[in-house]
């Protein structure tokens, strides 16, 4: 018979897997044993019962920090981790979270307008915050056609993403169903010109609508802008 002494230590009455966890503890490594058993128990459970959303599946995952009143630094960082993100997830149903797409004080109207076409063509998950009260009629309706212009379910393509170096890919294409929309950026600090001719194949040649102005007309081979300075052209 098993004896047991009313001053033994606790580790001597627990099981002897968990007596060599606790043995790592001091070095910080018995959470990290902890938490692979966490996962793996997860996995199993997932696998064979029905679970909820935060333990097994995700509609969207957040791949981005928070955009705060207005940082340009932040708006192109977010935008690499979407490029790279939608390039390995095109087929999947989780999608990044474009954070933050209210307020925006810091932003003036270039940065402000070019947040919002990237947050239209990127397919994300949208989250409309900040004192809205404060915005003007104008700025509260061109969020509302960004929200109109956003589809996750568009298939988003970066062409020249590879040579791009460190910094955003300038041309972005989401093809849906019925409606294509093609985004052309300047991440950078002075004026640009973008040459279409690598997304070419990708741009439909008829004529598009700036959802902006509503003028139509054909995407131009060449784009001129200015210091953070994008546009935006819908194909319906």
């Amino acid at each position: 018979m098993r004896q047991e002494t009313a001053g033994a230590p606790v580790a001597a009455r627990l099981p002897a897997w968990w007596a060599s966890i606790s043995r790592l503890w001091p070095r910080g490594l018995g959470w990290l044993v902890v938490l692979l058993i966490g996962v793996v128990a997860v996995s199993l459970f997932a696998g064979r019962y029905p679970a909820p959303p935060f333990l097994a599946q995700a509609d969207y995952f957040r791949n981005a920090v928070d955009i705060g009143h207005g940082d340009w630094e932040t708006a192109k960082r977010i935008a690499m981790w979407t490029a790279n993100t939608r390039l390995f997830l095109q087929e999947t149903p989780c999608l990044p979270n474009i954070d933050s797409i209210g307020w925006s004080a810091a932003f003036d109207e270039t940065c402000w307008l070019s947040w919002l076409n990237f947050c239209s063509i990127s397919g994300g998950a949208l989250e409309v915050s900040g004192d809205l009260r404060k915005l003007p009629e104008a700025r509260l309706e061109r969020l509302s056609r960004t929200l109109a212009l956003s589809d996750p379910s568009r298939r988003v393509r970066c062409p020249g993403l590879g040579s791009s170096r460190g910094t955003p890919p300038p041309v972005w294409i989401a093809t849906g169903v019925a409606e294509t929309l093609v985004g052309v950026f300047n991440w950078t600090d002075s004026p640009a010109r973008i040459d279409l001719a690598d997304a070419a194949d990708l741009i439909p040649t008829r004529s598009a609508t700036d959802p902006w102005i509503g003028e139509t007309a054909p995407v131009p081979g060449v784009v001129e802008l200015a210091a953070h300075e994008s546009r935006l052209w819908l194909f319906e």
